[in-house]
C-alpha cells in the first residue's frame, strides 16, 4: 500500500514521464522519416529542369562516358569523363522540358532516316567509333547490324551503342529547336540598307596618337568616388559565379644531396655488375636497374639515334668495355659497348608477305612454295596482295615504306633485314610469325654499334618528401590565424602567391596535379581558414589560407582585382581628359605624333600598332574625304585622324545574307548555353568529388 500511495503522490510527474516518452517516440519517428529526405538529396548528384540524378546513375554514366572516349582513341580522364556525364545529364534535362512545353520530339521514322539513310545519314555518325572497320573506313551501313543484333552484343558495347543514338536524336532535337530559333528571326530592312552602305566603302586615314602609358601613373590617383562610378557603368563585367581565393604558399619537393649519393651509388653498383651479365641477362637486368622509360634496346643504332651522352664513348671504346657512372643532367647513367663497329644501312624500304597456318610445318611448306613462285619471277606484290594473311598488308600491296633497325621490335627481323642487298628476298621466322621480305632500296652505310645503358634519374626520396612535409606542417601549426600567415611567411622568406578564382566544380588549379582537393576544402572552408595540412599535389605541397570569398552575383567593389581594374580605367579616363585638352585646338595632325597610314573597314575593331580601337574606326567612317578629327577618346590612348580617301569597294555580299548567317551562327553557338544559364538546377558534384 505504501509504494501504491507513493505512485498516486507522484501521478503527475508520472504522467509527464510518459508523455515525454511518447512525445520522444513520434519526434524520433519523425526524424527518421526526415532522416531518410535528407539522405536521398544526400545521395542526389543534382537536379535539372526536375529531373534528378542519384551519385550510383551518375556513376554509371561516367562509366559510359569513359568507354566513349577509349573508344573514340582519346585519352581518358576521370574529371573529363564526369564533366561529359554532367553535361549530358543537363543537355537531356532540358531537351525533355522543351519537348514537354513545345511538342517538338523526334519520332522513330526521323532517326531511322538519320541512322540508316544510304546516301543522307546524319553527319554526326562520322562521330561513331562503333562505324568503323578495323581499317579505320566509315561504314555507315554497320548501324543497320548494331540495331538488330542490340540484344546480343556485350554490355559495353550495348552501352555505347544505346549512348550514340541517343545523341544523335538529342541532335537531332537540338537541330530544330535552333531551326525555328533562326526561322523567328530576322534584320529590319533599315539595318540592311545601313550595313550595305557601310559595307561598301572602306576609309584610307592617315592617324597619330598620344598614348596613354607616355604620362607616369603616379601623377593620376583615382579617387574612390570615380572609382564607384566607374564600378557602375561596367558592373556587368564584373557578374560571377560562386568563387574563392587562396593565398599559398608552395613548397617545391627537390631532390638533397642525399638523394643524388644514393643513385650514384646505385647506378655505380648496377656498373659494376653490367661488366658480367651476358647477353641473354641484358634484358631483364636493365629492365631492374634503368628507368622503366629506358628499357634495354637490342639492335644496332646509328650516331644520329644513340644517346648523346654516351655516343663518344660507345664509338671510341671496345667491346665489351663498361663505361664509368657519371651524371648527365638529373640522370646518372652508364653503358657498355656489345659490338664492334659495323657498317649498315640507317633505313631500308621493303616489302613483305606475312605468312601463317596451323602448323609451324604447314607454314614452311607454304613459305617454301612462294619463295619458288617469286624466284621464278612473280610480282612480289601481285602474291602480297593474294597470299598474305594480314589485311594492311594486302591493302598496301606489301609495301611497308621505309624502316629503321628496331622498329618491328624484333631482332630476328632486323638481323636479317640489314644484312640484305636491294632486290633479294628471303623469309625470316619470327616469334611473333614468319615473313617473306624483299628490299626495294637501301640508304647509305653508316657506322652502327650495339650499347646497353642504364639511366637513372635523381628523384626526392620518401625522407626528403617527409622532411619537407614536416616543414610545411609546422609553419601551419605555428600560423592557423590569417592575420599572421603572410608576415611568418615573410619572415621566412617564403613568397606568398594568389590563387583563384576558384569555381566549385573545377577540376584543377593551374598547373597543379591533383589539385581537385584544394578546391574542395576551399569550398567547405570559412574565409580566413587555414588549410588544416599540406595539399600533396605530386612534386610539390601546399598550403595557405582562404583569402576571399565571393557569392554568385558580382565581384563587390573592394575586391582587390577589380580595384587594380577600375583604377586602370580611371587613370586612362583622367589621363584622356588631360591629352584631350592639349589637343583640342590642334590642327596640324603632323605635331600629334608618329604618323601612320592604314586603310579601315567598317566590321574593323583594331587599327595597326594601337590594337582594339573602335573609336577611331567609327569616327574615320562618320568623317568625309579632307575632314580633320581631333581629338578621339580610345582604348590605349587620344587619336587624331585626317581622312585621305574614301574607297567604294568592289560588288560585296548582301548583307542580308551576312546577317543571317551570323544569326544563324550566334543561335548555333549561343543559344542552348543560354538555355543551360537559364535552367533551374542544382548542381551537387562537389560533395561527392
Amino acid at each position: 500500500m505504501a509504494t501504491l500511495e507513493k505512485i498516486r503522490s507522484h501521478s503527475g510527474i508520472l504522467i509527464g514521464a510518459i508523455a515525454l516518452a511518447l512525445l520522444c517516440f513520434v519526434v524520433g519517428d519523425a526524424l527518421n522519416n526526415s532522416s531518410n529526405l535528407f539522405n536521398g538529396s544526400r545521395t542526389q548528384v543534382g537536379k535539372v529542369e526536375g529531373e534528378s540524378m542519384s551519385i550510383d546513375e551518375f556513376q554509371k554514366q561516367v562509366t559510359v562516358m569513359s568507354n566513349v572516349y577509349k573508344a573514340s582513341g582519346r585519352q581518358v580522364r576521370e574529371e573529363d569523363a564526369r564533366e561529359a556525364a554532367w553535361n549530358t545529364f543537363v543537355q537531356s534535362s532540358i531537351l525533355k522540358k522543351i519537348s514537354e512545353e513545345t511538342g517538338i520530339s523526334v519520332s522513330k521514322a526521323e532517326l531511322s532516316r538519320a541512322l540508316f539513310s544510304k546516301d543522307n545519314y546524319h553527319p554526326m555518325l562520322r562521330q561513331n567509333p562503333l562505324l568503323y572497320d578495323n581499317n579505320n573506313q566509315f561504314r555507315p551501313e554497320r548501324a543497320i547490324a548494331f540495331v538488330n543484333q542490340l540484344d546480343s552484343l556485350p554490355e559495353d558495347t550495348k552501352s555505347l551503342w544505346l549512348f550514340w543514338e541517343n545523341a544523335l536524336k538529342e541532335q537531332i532535337m537540338l537541330d530544330k529547336v535552333q531551326y525555328l530559333a533562326i526561322n523567328a528571326m530576322s534584320a529590319p530592312k533599315a539595318m540592311v540598307d545601313f550595313l550595305d552602305e557601310m559595307n561598301g566603302k572602306s576609309v584610307k586615314v592617315v592617324c597619330a596618337a598620344k598614348e596613354y602609358r607616355a604620362l607616369p601613373d603616379s601623377l593620376f590617383i583615382p579617387s574612390e568616388v570615380d572609382k564607384k562610378r566607374k564600378y557602375d557603368e561596367r558592373k556587368e563585367l564584373y557578374k560571377t559565379d560562386e568563387v574563392r581565393f587562396m593565398k599559398t604558399i608552395v613548397y617545391n619537393i627537390t631532390p638533397t644531396q642525399d638523394d643524388y649519393d644514393q643513385t650514384a651509388e646505385k647506378v655505380k653498383f648496377a656498373e659494376s655488375e653490367l661488366k658480367n651479365v651476358t647477353e641473354e641477362e641484358l634484358t631483364y637486368f636493365i629492365s631492374q636497374e634503368s628507368d622503366a622509360d629506358k628499357p634495354f634496346i637490342p639492335y644496332y643504332q646509328s650516331e644520329n639515334d644513340i644517346d648523346p651522352a654516351i655516343k663518344e664513348f660507345a664509338f671510341s671504346a671496345k667491346k665489351d668495355s663498361v663505361m664509368p657512372t657519371f651524371l648527365d643532367g638529373d640522370s646518372y647513367k652508364t653503358a657498355k659497348v656489345l659490338s664492334d663497329i659495323v657498317s649498315r644501312p640507317d633505313s631500308a624500304k621493303i616489302s613483305v608477305i606475312v605468312i601463317g597456318s596451323k602448323s609451324i610445318d604447314e607454314t614452311r611448306a607454304r613459305v617454301d612454295s612462294l619463295m619458288k613462285v617469286l624466284k621464278d619471277g612473280a610480282d612480289f606484290s601481285a602474291v602480297a596482295v593474294k597470299h598474305s594473311m594480314h589485311p594492311s598488308v594486302r591493302q598496301n600491296m606489301g609495301d611497308m615504306g621505309w624502316i629503321k633497325e628496331g622498329q618491328f621490335g624484333l631482332d630476328t627481323f632486323d638481323h636479317m633485314v640489314f644484312k640484305m642487298k636491294v632486290n633479294e628476298i628471303s623469309n625470316i621466322e619470327t616469334p611473333n610469325g614468319t615473313f617473306i621480305v624483299k628490299v626495294t632500296d637501301l640508304t647509305k652505310p653508316v657506322k652502327k654499334v650495339r650499347v646497353a645503358s642504364i639511366t637513372n634519374k635523381v628523384v626526392p626520396s620518401m625522407t626528403t618528401y617527409h622532411s619537407i612535409y614536416e616543414k610545411a606542417n609546422l609553419f601551419i601549426a605555428k600560423n592557423r590565424n590569417s592575420n599572421s600567415f603572410e608576415d611568418a611567411a615573410k619572415e621566412a622568406n617564403l613568397l606568398v602567391r594568389d590563387m583563384g578564382p576558384m569555381t566549385e566544380n573545377q577540376n584543377s588549379v593551374y598547373y597543379l596535379e591533383d589539385s581537385r582537393q584544394i578546391v574542395k576544402w576551399a569550398f567547405e572552408a570559412e574565409k580566413g581558414d587555414v588549410t588544416p595540412k599540406p595539399f600533396d599535389c605530386k612534386n610539390l605541397y601546399l598550403i595557405g589560407y582562404l583569402s576571399d570569398v565571393i557569392e554568385k552575383g558580382y565581384y563587390p567593389f573592394s575586391n582587390q582585382n577589380v580595384q587594380q581594374n577600375l583604377e586602370y580605367l580611371v587613370r586612362n579616363d583622367m589621363k584622356a581628359e588631360e591629352l584631350m585638352q592639349t589637343m583640342k585646338d590642334v590642327a596640324d595632325i603632323s605635331s600629334v605624333g608618329v604618323l601612320d597610314t592604314f586603310t579601315v573597314s567598317f566590321t574593323d575593331v583594331a587599327i595597326p600598332h594601337y590594337g582594339n580601337e573602335p573609336a577611331v574606326v567609327a569616327a574615320a567612317y562618320k568623317a568625309s574625304a579632307n575632314d580633320f578629327v581631333s581629338p578621339i577618346k580610345g582604348e590605349n590612348g587620344v587619336f587624331a585622324l585626317k581622312v585621305l580617301e574614301v574607297q567604294e569597294n568592289a560588288q560585296t555580299p548582301s548583307s542580308a545574307v551576312k546577317l543571317t548567317n551570323s544569326i544563324f551562327s550566334y543561335v548555333r553557338d549561343r543559344m542552348f548555353k543560354s538555355l543551360v544559364d537559364n535552367a533551374d538546377k542544382s548542381d551537387n558534384r562537389s560533395r561527392f568529388y
